[in-house]
């Protein structure tokens, strides 16, 4: 569910960064307009259609940031996984979809990240089983 709840958090940003963006709205019509109805092509419309998808995925991440909690061993656990899940999507999807550039560095920070995360459950797991 954590991890879930990341990827929805990554996906809000990405259609966040389109709603907000006339640029890459524009780009998103030119892309879609052999496949998609013309009365979705209008920017405005495009633009309040994506800010709706933002507010919902956040609320469906808010939901499944929620259960985390619940079903997840420890509060720490739940936190951790969700917010390097979403680093990690949010880097991959902004380099896929925007072009953004995460370079070494970032992929390093990334890969540090999911070492963490996987340490922190094996730690839990541990102590649960005591």
């Amino acid at each position: 569910m954590a991890a879930v709840a990341g990827v929805c958090a990554a996906l809000a940003g990405l259609t966040a960064k389109y709603a907000l963006s006339t640029e890459n709205s524009l780009a998103l019509i030119r892309l879609g307009e052999n496949y998609i109805p013309s009365i979705f092509l209008n920017i405005w419309i495009l633009k309040g259609i994506l800010a709706a998808m933002t507010l919902a995925l956040n609320s469906v991440m808010l939901t499944l940031t929620a259960k985390a909690l619940q079903y997840c061993s420890t509060t720490v656990q739940s936190v951790i996984t969700t917010s390097a899940i979403n680093f990690l999507t949010t880097g991959l999807l902004g380099h896929l979809f925007l072009g953004e550039y995460i370079g070494w560095t970032g992929i390093a920070g990334m890969i540090i990240i999911q070492l963490g995360v996987y340490i922190v459950s094996k730690d839990n797991q541990k102590v649960k089983h005591k």
